[in-house]
């Protein structure tokens, strides 16, 4: 597409990534049943959690995608190996920010958190190594150009390029996403229904592993 590319994120341009993300998240279905929009400064919070769990995952050497159309970030991806943060770094980046998240409990539905949380877990045991597409979000004024698709190529090159790697696993609990993710390749292999939230637990093999 002309005028965008695709860069890795650093310390300095994740603030203005997370923001996409968060616009893109707000009506995601396991956000949405797990926050209270309805309650003061749920998204301002929210913003702070998506900000820090960017920061670790940057520290923890973990790839952060951003779609840039015309210098713009559109859109941003989030792709892990799942490596760790050695304990020092990971409270050194924590405890700056985790006063400006800790109010973000007090805008969790309550009622819905065990089930969400049950949701979150697959019984399917995925073969080592793999990849986990954390998060993908595109800016409501470039949905429809896509940039969600590049980016998931994008994904989808860096994993067949490591024969090691199985493949990539992903979590949602939208039915429509559900829809694109399959088009992209992905299979559900694990439906998870829990009171109030559908969950879809998703892996595309790598066909070069």
């Amino acid at each position: 597409m002309e005028g965008l590319r695709i860069e890795l994120a650093d310390q300095k341009t994740i603030e203005k990534g997370t923001e996409v993300l968060l616009e893109a998240f707000l009506n995601e279905g396991f956000t949405s049943f797990i926050f209270d929009f309805k309650k003061e400064k749920t998204k301002r919070y929210l913003y702070r959690a998506f900000l820090l769990r960017g920061k670790l995952n940057l520290e923890a050497g973990e790839q952060i995608f951003l779609a840039k159309k015309e210098g713009e970030i559109a859109g941003i991806l989030f792709l892990k190996r799942n490596r760790k943060v050695p304990l020092g770094r990971l409270l050194k980046i924590i405890f700056p920010d985790l006063f400006k998240v800790f109010p973000l409990i007090g805008k969790i539905r309550f009622g819905n958190l065990i089930p969400g949380l049950k949701s979150l877990k697959t019984r399917e045991k995925l073969e080592e190594p793999y990849l986990t597409l954390e998060a993908v979000g595109v800016g409501r004024e470039f949905q429809g150009m896509g940039i969600g698709k590049m980016l998931l190529q994008k994904t989808h090159s860096i994993a067949e390029e490591d024969p090691e790697i199985k493949g990539i696993y992903l979590f949602t609990a939208d039915k429509k996403n559900r829809e694109i993710y399959q088009h992209f390749g992905y299979q559900v292999i694990e439906e998870k229904k829990e009171k109030g939230i559908t969950a879809y637990h998703m892996f595309r093999k790598n066909q070069k592993s």
